[in-house]
């Protein structure tokens, strides 16, 4: 190779150098754009679109480790959390040296073993039995307790008087269930039944009773029993929709919903118990509409802004999911699920001081309340409060998480 010939190339070899470390530099700044937008997107709880900013960052420039960790805290954030454990492994490939990434991996490690993931998981509305079992169930008889207020002593004087009609010892057996005497309740509905097997109104609040008992087949009995004597009967669908799902059978429990909506638009807990059957599916955008509707026809229904909000941080829209909290505790300020709730959303949020105190005011009103100590302690651990937070989770397991030993063993034991 002739002098001109060897100036040329180490001419066009510093000329390619130049070129492509300013094309490194050049990508480096737009992802470091791209990163800035995603902080902003995470600071406004839009966790999606902040995934997507990391993503175009890691595209922009492959090998940003920053991009990676930012990437995996929002998959973090967002519960998913295999893709953020793939994330900070990049990462550490990347730059071995960031001792601080090793600690957060391990973190992830134990949130893949679904020990953190507590956080997010441990309260009332993570599953819909709960609510089917016991929260409905309250909710059909303050309903039915409104429509016939009677006490059992003004309801015994009409007997006495010769007023004795099915409907009057329907309502008699629902005052005594009232007064949690669920026998002596049921075996009115019996007596009754078993002279007036036709009378729909009886046949439905005996199958509200055989759900309170667990007696789940026999309740279905009584429901089909009371739609077949009136196939308008919108509650009896309701109720028997509710069994069906207690049964497992989601088809049938789904046809009886939307056919109990049918037949009564203005049925605000047919709407709820829908709403709560499609959060069990994970159907979040479903479950929305329906306590939307909920909230329409009744404003001041506290547990339907709480399980909208629920819907809302499952679906990932925390601000829409804090503001139906706040709604909820407003209406219902002394309701430990509910602060305890708006603490974890909180602490998605960024905010931990201030569900610290959302943790707490938990306790304070349900000082048995575990999933909440075990809240406040994992909080305080990411505050820097170890000793008082390990203190926390100390008690929670000692109200019966069990679970959270292995937290303490990780975070806690020397």
């Amino acid at each position: 190779m002739n002098n001109i010939t060897k100036r040329f190339a180490t001419l066009l070899f510093i000329l390619l150098l130049f070129t492509t470390t300013q094309a490194q530099v050049a990508s480096r700044g737009q992802a470091t754009e791209m990163i800035i937008a995603g902080d902003n997107s995470l600071q406004m709880l839009d966790i999606e679109k902040a995934i997507e900013f990391y993503t175009s960052a890691i595209s922009l420039d492959p090998g940003f480790a920053d991009a990676y960790l930012k990437r995996s805290n929002a998959f973090a954030i967002a519960g998913r959390n295999t893709e953020a454990r793939i994330d900070y492994d990049k990462a550490l490939a990347i730059n071995p040296y960031i001792n601080y990434v090793y600690d957060k991996r391990a973190k992830i490690q134990v949130l893949i073993a679904d020990f953190m993931g507590k956080l997010i998981d441990l309260d009332k509305a993570a599953t819909m039995e709960p609510e089917t079992g016991d929260m409905m169930q309250q909710f059909i008889l303050q309903d039915l307790r409104a429509a016939y207020p009677e006490n059992i002593l003004t309801i015994d004087s009409l007997i006495d008087a010769g007023q004795v009609t099915p409907k009057l010892m329907t309502i008699k057996a629902l005052a005594l269930w009232s007064v949690d005497e669920v026998n002596t309740a049921q075996q009115v509905l019996e007596d009754l039944l078993a002279k007036n097997a036709n009378d729909a109104f009886a046949q439905n609040v005996y199958g509200l009773l055989l759900i309170e008992t667990g007696t789940y087949t026999k309740a279905l009995t009584a429901f089909n029993k009371a739609i077949g004597l009136d196939n308008k009967y919108a509650y009896a669908y309701l109720n028997r929709g509710r069994v069906h799902d207690l049964l497992a059978d989601k088809t049938k429990a789904l046809k009886d919903l939307n056919t109990a909506i049918l037949l009564d638009t203005t049925n605000a807990l047919a709407f709820y118990a829908r709403g709560m059957f499609y959060k069990g599916l994970g159907n979040a955008d479903a479950a929305i509409q329906d306590y939307t509707s909920v909230i329409k026809l009744r404003p001041n229904f506290a547990d339907a802004y709480f399980s909208r909000g629920f819907a809302e941080k499952m679906k990932g829209v925390f601000t829409d999911a804090l503001i139906d909290y706040d709604r909820a505790i407003e209406l219902n300020p002394n309701d430990a699920v509910y602060f305890n709730n708006r603490g974890i959303v909180k602490v998605i949020a960024g905010k931990n001081f201030d569900a610290e105190k959302d943790f707490k005011r938990a306790i304070s009103l349900q000082p048995d309340y575990a999933a909440a100590y075990h809240n406040l302690g994992m909080t305080q651990i990411m505050n820097h409060s170890r000793n008082e937070g390990c203190d926390n989770i100390e008690i929670s397991i000692n109200k019966g998480l069990i679970t959270d030993k292995d937290i303490y063993r990780y975070f806690c034991a020397q």
